[in-house]
């Protein structure tokens, strides 16, 4: 008899799961990529600057000037 696990573990924060791991090296591995051509994986941090630059980029192409 197997055995399963419900898969409704607690990751704790800032961590992956091993399902989304996997999820994502099978979508690098479907575009023809090495799953060893993956450095890391990790959540983005997004910051205020970073934020503001996406508006600026957004508004360039948008054609709006100051």
């Amino acid at each position: 008899m197997t055995v399963v696990s419900d898969g409704n573990q607690a990751v704790p924060e800032g961590e992956l799961s091993d399902e989304v791991v996997a999820v994502i090296m099978a979508a690098v591995a479907a575009y023809g990529y090495s799953p060893a051509a993956i450095r890391s994986i990790r959540p983005q941090k997004r910051g205020y600057k970073r934020h503001r630059e996406n508006w600026a980029m957004a508004a360039r192409l948008g054609g709006m000037s100051r």
